[in-house]
């Protein structure tokens, strides 16, 4: 079994064969002037990624999708509360029905698509990477991924979609304009809360705070001289 000497700072440590750097917090070794220690080199934690097992590749590209869907998921909600707040009135019938085309667009193709994928990736790489089985900051995130496609799902994409409807109908002679609009406020309402989660969550990605307590890696006594 490979040992290695402690105290031991993160830049040693990155030299350790079979480990990738995925973080900056080191955890490992005695106090500053206690005698070195021999520990299992499986056993340090310097707060990097697993031994390298052939899934860097996969983890990277799990990485480069949930980067871009997130980038699409929070356009799209940009640009869903912007057209609500340009938006002509009902009374204004063909604009407003030309508008509610376009939401309606936005987020089937656009923002329903982003959202699914930062979920399938997030959900696929908390699985692959064992570093995030204990991270309280990934847990928390993949929660919220989840209510957030949920929350998406009922009270946007689907409200937006038949107010588009409904609007193509009134505007067809088929349906009363006066009943339109009445989603509008819980529409924007949604987007804001969504929007600020999805921030939360960038925040989370990117500080990665500590919610969990972490346990103190395995000492083994020194090797006999």
């Amino acid at each position: 079994m490979d040992e290695i000497r402690a105290p031991l700072n993160c830049r040693e440590a990155a030299a350790v064969p079979g480990r990738s750097r995925a973080g900056r917090r080191c955890r490992v070794g005695p106090g500053a002037g206690d005698p070195p220690i021999s520990i299992p080199a499986t056993a340090l934690y310097c707060g990097f990624a697993d031994p390298d097992d052939g899934s860097e590749p996969l983890r990277r590209l799990l990485k480069f999708l949930h980067t871009m869907g997130t980038i699409g998921l929070m356009g799209a909600m940009a640009s869903l509360l912007v057209l609500l707040g340009v938006a002509p009135p009902p009374a204004s019938l063909a604009g407003y029905a030309l508008m509610r085309g376009a939401m309606s667009a936005v987020a089937t193709w656009v923002f329903l698509p982003s959202l699914a994928l930062t979920l399938f990736a997030g959900l696929l790489a908390v699985a692959l990477t064992r570093a995030f089985h204990n991270a309280g900051w990934a847990w928390l995130k993949l929660v919220t991924g989840i209510l957030m496609f949920e929350g998406g799902l009922v009270y946007v994409q689907g409200p937006m979609q038949q107010e588009a409807e409904r609007s193509a109908a009134a505007l067809a002679g088929r349906l009363d304009p006066a009943t339109l609009a009445a989603s509008l406020a819980a529409e924007r309402g949604t987007l804001w809360v969504l929007l600020a989660v999805s921030t939360a969550n960038v925040v989370l990605g990117i500080w990665r705070p500590r919610l969990t307590r972490s346990r103190a890696p395995a000492l083994v006594p020194p090797a006999p001289p």
